[in-house]
């Protein structure tokens, strides 16, 4: 089995995430909570949804927080709707799917 390189990697998680996210699992909090800084795009959609993650925080306002939500899984749509990469398998480990 070949494994991808780190950058290749990195993009395959945040698409995986889109695909969740904009199939209604993780919530967008999680989403937020998983995506690092660290995490390579290449393309607007890819840099438009790490924005956006980078920017939801548990601090967000109750107002704030359905529009912040709505943006975050508008991003994922977007992101999964126009990338040539397959997201990444999930794994089932001690009964957490991650």
């Amino acid at each position: 089995m070949h494994l991808p390189d780190e950058e290749t990697a990195g993009r395959r998680l945040l698409v995986s995430l889109a695909f969740g996210l904009a199939q209604g699992e993780p919530s967008p909090k999680d989403v937020a909570d998983r995506l690092s800084m660290t995490v390579a795009a290449h393309t607007q959609e890819e840099t438009q949804l790490l924005s956006i993650a980078a920017d939801y925080s548990e601090w967000i306002g109750p107002d704030d927080l359905p529009g912040r939500e709505h943006d975050l899984q508008a991003a994922a749509h977007t992101l999964a709707a126009s990338t040539d990469l397959a997201p990444a398998p999930s794994y089932q480990v001690c009964g957490v799917t991650d």
